[in-house]
């Protein structure tokens, strides 16, 4: 089975159009919160519909007085206001995610990014029993009557690796690989579906309004990297974008976990790319320097980047220390360069280029706003020679509840075979958010504050319970965790400080003016830490104890906090230890 990846529009070259990144969008080795948006819209039920093609034997519940399985073609009732929690298997089965509810959902919106929604498609297509390519239905052996092996083989799928997938399709379905849907065909078939739905309301969409003087941010995070994938004799190798670093020491830290940004402000004559955006950025080996540097001299601006092959931390050749190598894993560092922005600029809103790379800003409707596009390859080098031709894949949805814009990207580079199948390639993934600030000065956060469900998968497939109680000033914990194979009971309930957990890899904690707060951009990384009760940051990390956490999010609900949280953390070999998830009840 050919793995086709494929990703982000092209906008890194584009002076007026520039796509933000917690690193910036060169992958070269180179407060207070606003107020949310009110609602006046009264609660009502409405009827959705769930559609990779239209699902029944999903299990959805709003958490509030609906759920039940989807039926008669994907269709399922929850309030209007609320957010709605997809599962496989029933109440008890795989938590798949949750989205604000709406008229069509998918599965990006209730994943969160594009390698889980296509692996959740491609389970899905594999164990239809339907007869019709545009309804798919689930066996009632994953649905309305199933067993506790079923439960805890669904379990131990994770959705951002394809092999547990697979696994379970062949282990326990019963399915050879040539019963299991292609990725290629998995997208097809979901791309095909999606476009015969028109999703979301006829109405103008307020935050993109011409002369509005709103002010639109656009952040962006880059999850990996894969190389080679189209190569049958490839390894396939993964690499995992890394944006924090809790071994280094605290001021080392703090100087280098600054987000890139990008905003502009609608008037009614031009669009101004505000003064102070920054794509810029490090990535794989001029990262590990950069962050070598920035731990010997306690200064961001010692690094510099004299050309192609040469770098310097304060005028001498730069160099990777030991702690921060990576060569030979499955991560390298991605970080923002500080240093860097840009000054005011303004564009028209008649330019090319906004209509080619922002067709968003233009939209007069939310249902233009809800797409997947395919592009055609384009040559992305700088001097049009043929030598980096690309193509994308993204999925972009607008949430009316969250008013916020999802892209959820991946590029396909070919180097310089203009050819889709080209065994060279290499691809990328991103996640990107659009959303309205009050000014430059504010961005907008996901509060912890109040009860989240954390529930943590055991080798033996049974989950183990817990909660977390996130107050004001502390954080107590009840519940189950995995020991081994199976659940205990929690022996330190704490209470526990934000500072406790951001020493760990809840790194986005303990922050001036927002002590439980998250930017969605934080709470869409891979960090490493270690995990060590009496750990001090900058110290040698005790043997077996290093770990790295990729964390994703997709806002939920007026306050954004009704999504759920996935929590990934992954040995540095890159081998999953265990996959958990969090979501607010209270």
């Amino acid at each position: 089975m050919r793995k086709m990846n494929i990703g982000p529009l092209k906008m890194c070259a584009l002076s007026t159009a520039i796509l933000v990144g917690i690193t910036g969008c060169n992958d070269d080795d180179d407060s207070t919160s606003s107020a949310p948006i009110e609602f006046n819209n009264p609660v009502t039920n409405i009827q959705g519909t769930f559609v990779d093609a239209a699902v029944d034997g999903l299990y959805y519940t709003d958490s509030k007085i609906n759920s039940g399985f989807t039926e008669n073609g994907g269709q399922y009732t929850a309030l209007s206001s609320s957010a709605v929690t997809f599962y496989l298997g029933g109440e008890n089965g795989l938590k798949v995610g949750a989205a604000s509810n709406r008229d069509v959902l998918s599965p990006f919106e209730a994943t969160g990014t594009y390698e889980r929604a296509v692996n959740l498609a491609i389970l899905l297509q594999s164990v239809n029993v339907g007869d019709e390519d545009s309804n798919i239905v689930l066996p009632e052996t994953l649905s309305t009557n199933i067993g506790e092996a079923t439960i805890s083989a669904l379990h131990k799928i994770n959705l951002d690796d394809q092999d547990t997938v697979i696994t379970f399709l062949e282990e326990h379905m019963g399915m050879d690989e040539a019963d299991i849907v292609s990725e290629d065909d998995a997208i097809a078939h979901m791309n095909d579906s999606l476009g015969k739905y028109e999703r979301g309301e006829d109405s103008s969409v307020p935050m993109f309004q011409r002369g509005s003087g709103n002010i639109i941010r656009e952040v962006s995070v880059s999850q990996y990297k894969l190389t080679g994938f189209n190569d049958d004799n490839s390894a396939n190798q993964k690499e995992f974008y890394v944006h924090a670093d809790k071994t280094t020491d605290e001021d080392t830290f703090n100087l280098v976990r600054s987000s890139a940004r990008w905003d502009y402000k609608l008037t009614e004559d031009a669009i101004v790319y505000m003064e102070g955006n920054n794509d810029s950025g490090f990535g794989s080996a001029w990262a590990a320097q950069y962050l070598t540097c920035v731990a010997a001299t306690g200064d961001s601006t010692k690094f510099t980047v004299i050309d192609d092959e040469q770098t310097k931390c304060d005028g001498q050749q730069a160099t990777t220390d030991d702690q921060f190598d990576l060569t030979g894993t499955p991560f390298l560092y991605k970080f923002n360069n500080p240093n860097k922005s840009k000054p005011e600029k303004n564009s028209s809103y008649d330019d090319d280029e906004l209509a080619n790379h922002m067709p968003y800003i233009l939209a007069t409707s939310q249902s233009e706003l809800n797409t997947m596009v395919e592009n055609d390859l384009y040559d992305d080098s700088n001097d049009q020679d043929g030598s980096a031709w690309q193509y994308n894949i993204y999925s972009q949805s607008y949430d009316a509840t969250t008013e916020v814009l999802t892209i959820l990207d991946k590029k396909f580079q070919l180097g310089s075979h203009a050819d889709k199948s080209a065994p060279s390639a290499r691809a990328s993934e991103s996640i990107r958010f659009i959303y309205e600030i009050e000014d430059q000065d504010t961005d907008r956060y996901v509060d912890f504050v109040g009860t989240w469900e954390h529930l943590e998968t055991c080798n033996n497939g049974e989950q183990a319970r817990s909660e977390y109680v996130f107050g004001e000033t502390d954080i107590t914990i009840s519940g189950q965790e995995c020991s081994g194979s199976t659940p205990v009971d929690l022996d330190d309930e704490g209470p526990y400080s934000y500072a406790d957990f951001s020493n760990l890899d809840y790194w986005w904690f303990n922050q001036t003016g927002r002590t439980s707060k998250a930017t969605l951009t934080e709470l869409n990384t891979t960090v490493r830490f270690c995990d060590s009760g009496e750990y001090e940051m900058g110290n040698e990390c005790p043997n077996g104890k290093e770990y790295f956490v990729k964390w994703s999010y997709m806002p939920a609900g007026k306050d954004w906090d009704q999504g759920v949280l996935t929590r990934r953390k992954m040995l540095p070999i890159g081998i999953s230890k265990n996959v958990s998830t969090y979501q607010k009840i209270n």
